[in-house]
């Protein structure tokens, strides 16, 4: 860019005030906006003001945007004349193959494919950017906890995963092997 500008945190407990500004990047989340499309909702007017005065949304992991809570908050910031929404994902589909043209139509039917040199599509996008090192290739182990996550309430999953010693050990066992093994590792946990 060519000025400062302000950046905004709107998820979790942020939520800025858009009624005194007019410009800036806003970082939301999908889980607190979407209960603002409520009328009753005590944010929904200044939720409402930032939805009417923006001009670009971008969504990140695009292929969830068909989700219960991306859907509605999607389609609210459609309405409005200035709207333009590009979606991002290093993913673009959806594992139902009857649901891949509803998430593009989304995002006004528009897709971009990685091209070769001649301008013709690639077929496995995801083997190219590995085969040229910007991507992993991944080594994936499933380990054996005798959890089932479907016996679990959804709000209480993440903790009941955080919490269980057992399991938290059987991961950092894996991690000690890949460690002494020099292995690159990238871990994702609760």
């Amino acid at each position: 860019g060519d000025r400062e500008i302000k950046a905004f945190r709107f998820f979790k407990d942020f939520e800025p005030d858009f009624s005194n500004e007019n410009e800036g990047f806003v970082f939301a989340g999908f889980a607190k906006v979407y209960g603002m499309l409520e009328s009753s909702h005590r944010g929904h007017s200044n939720f409402m003001e930032l939805i009417n005065n923006t001009d670009l949304l971008i969504v990140d992991e695009a292929h969830h945007a068909s989700a219960a809570t991306y859907m509605p908050t999607i389609n609210r910031f459609k309405k409005t004349p200035f709207e333009k929404i590009m979606g991002l994902s290093a993913t673009p589909g959806r594992s139902d193959p009857k649901e891949t043209p509803d998430l593009i139509g989304m995002f006004s039917g528009d897709r971009l494919f990685m091209e070769d040199d001649n301008g013709k599509e690639l077929p496995d996008a995801i083997k190219t950017l590995q085969e040229g090192k910007y991507l992993a290739k991944l080594n994936t182990e499933i380990l054996k906890t005798n959890i089932d996550a479907k016996t679990i309430p959804e709000g209480r999953l993440m903790d009941f995963l955080a919490s269980n010693s057992d399991r938290n050990q059987l991961i950092i066992d894996q991690i000690k092997i890949a460690n002494n093994l020099k292995e690159l590792t990238l871990v994702f946990a609760c």
